[in-house]
């Protein structure tokens, strides 16, 4: 049963006493979820930060801008389609649970700015297969946010964070034939076409991109 489901039940009266409230419980139980997971050593490697922008792994507290991201038809059109409000909020919960796994396997940024405090978009960072030193990302972004520079300043901070914190030996990232924004600015940061790819494609018309660690 998800979580959020069980919650509910409780909340509806299978147990007398209770009387916080749905929204509250499954706060608190993510705070706790959580907590378990973030010690000072995770805050170093999933903090991160460019000039303008914060970078830091997804809350509770994120969960309307979540799903308004994820059901923008602007915001999805290269991602992958739309989904529907309920979808979201499922993959909200399952985003947040993924947090506590440990090693994480599946890890969502929230990035806002260090100025303002606004949202400016979503990171998903993604180790396939158990494979820990290569991963594949993805960016989205708010539409109010587009033409300021961010896509550009992120990627950068992203890759640095990769390699030199998290140890990568290789980022992936996967885009659609035609998101021509988002290839300009991966060739930009030297990615490079690659048809082969060490883990599941999506059946998607579009095509991988890759950059290796020199460091290492």
């Amino acid at each position: 049963m998800e979580w959020e489901q069980l919650m509910m039940n409780l909340v509806d009266g299978s147990i007398d006493k209770l009387t916080s409230s749905r929204k509250a419980l499954l706060q608190c139980f993510y705070q706790v979820l959580l907590s378990r997971t973030y010690d000072s050593e995770d805050k170093v490697k999933h903090h991160f930060s460019s000039d303008r922008l914060l970078i830091r792994p997804l809350q509770f507290q994120d969960k309307t801008f979540y799903i308004g991201l994820f059901t923008n038809k602007k915001v999805t059109k290269y991602t992958g389609g739309l989904f529907t409000n309920q979808q979201t909020r499922r993959n909200f919960i399952n985003s947040l649970k993924a947090l506590s796994v440990i090693p994480i396997q599946y890890l969502t940024w929230v990035v806002k700015s260090k100025d303002s405090g606004d949202y400016i978009g979503i990171i998903t960072l993604i180790w396939h297969e158990n494979k820990k030193q290569l991963a594949e990302f993805g960016i989205m972004f708010t539409p109010h946010k587009h033409n300021q520079g961010y896509c550009c300043e992120l990627t950068e901070s992203l890759i640095n964070h990769c390699f030199k914190i998290l140890q990568l030996s290789t980022l992936y990232s996967f885009t659609l034939n035609k998101n021509l924004t988002a290839q300009h600015i991966l060739k930009k940061f030297k990615f490079t076409e690659t048809k082969k790819v060490p883990f599941s494609q999506p059946a998607m018309n579009g095509f991988y991109w890759k950059r290796t660690n020199k460091t290492l």
